[in-house]
């Protein structure tokens, strides 16, 4: 999520300082979020909102938000509608902004997904995919995003391919320049 809010942040060129956060948002998430944007000249509102309402959320986005931050289902367990979903991403992207979307993977099984309802960045935690930690199995986040914004991504993007013999293999298929040679640059020095 705080690697989401740096995208938006670089998609803005820097010209957008607020970050609306939803209240019901993990609270690890938003402590995240904080920590990442230490020192950056960000103002981050909409922890005191009503739990739910999401109308209160998009009354605090104007013309100086980078994003706005939601997780469906929230921290609480409420799943909000597509259309309630939509209605937020329209008043988003209205004002400039971009929606980002938290989710549980395991969940878009059954729900819309949030490209659907325009979320612009999506993000999540993809453990509830693979084995429990204690069983050695993976903690891997995932992070998605439209096409036209991939180059604004943190870190690099890595695809899986199959090499000469057959066999599975994965590359490097996009890193910007600023990565290697300009790292001051950069967007992030994560790796994805």
């Amino acid at each position: 999520v705080a690697e989401a809010v740096i995208m938006a942040l670089q998609i803005s060129r820097g010209k957008r300082c607020k970050v609306v956060l939803s209240p019901t948002l993990h609270p690890q998430y938003r402590e995240v979020v904080r920590t990442y944007t230490q020192g950056m000249c960000i103002q981050v509102i909409g922890e005191d909102a009503p739990l739910g309402d999401l109308g209160a959320l998009a009354a605090q986005v104007d013309k100086e938000t980078a994003c706005v931050i939601v997780q469906n289902p929230d921290f609480l367990g409420r799943l909000y509608t597509p259309a309630e979903m939509q209605a937020l991403a329209d008043q988003a992207h209205a004002a400039g902004a971009q929606l980002v979307v938290s989710v549980d993977p395991i969940s878009l099984g059954l729900f819309t997904p949030p490209g659907e309802y325009g979320a612009d960045i999506v993000t999540g935690e993809g453990q509830p995919m693979g084995n429990a930690v204690s069983f050695g199995g993976p903690y891997v986040g995932f992070f998605a995003m439209k096409a036209d914004d991939v180059r604004k991504s943190a870190g690099r993007i890595v695809g899986q391919t199959v090499d000469i013999d057959g066999k599975r293999g994965f590359v490097l298929t996009l890193s910007t320049r600023e990565q290697h040679i300009r790292r001051e640059k950069a967007s992030s020095n994560i790796c994805s």
